[in-house]
């Protein structure tokens, strides 16, 4: 349903984010929303990464986010 997040390994060990500059922002939560919450928390235990995030039931498969930014305040995506 499009909410399974992915991961690259990036062949020499250091993907491109050790060359961003750190903006002060921080995830405070990854939040995946699905109509099958239980199917889909099934398969990120089988990839070892249910704990990594929330999952919730909703009407369509949705990722959201929550930023902290350098000044503390609260900034959601998605």
């Amino acid at each position: 349903g499009g909410t399974v997040p992915f991961l690259i390994e990036w062949p020499d060990g250091a993907g491109p984010a050790a060359s961003i500059a750190d903006a002060g922002l921080r995830l405070n939560r990854l939040t995946l929303t699905h109509p099958e919450p239980a199917r889909l928390r099934a398969v990120l235990t089988a990839l070892g990464a249910a704990d990594l995030v929330a999952i919730e039931a909703g009407a369509s498969p949705n990722l959201s986010a929550r930023l902290a930014g350098p000044d503390g305040r609260d900034i959601a995506l998605g």
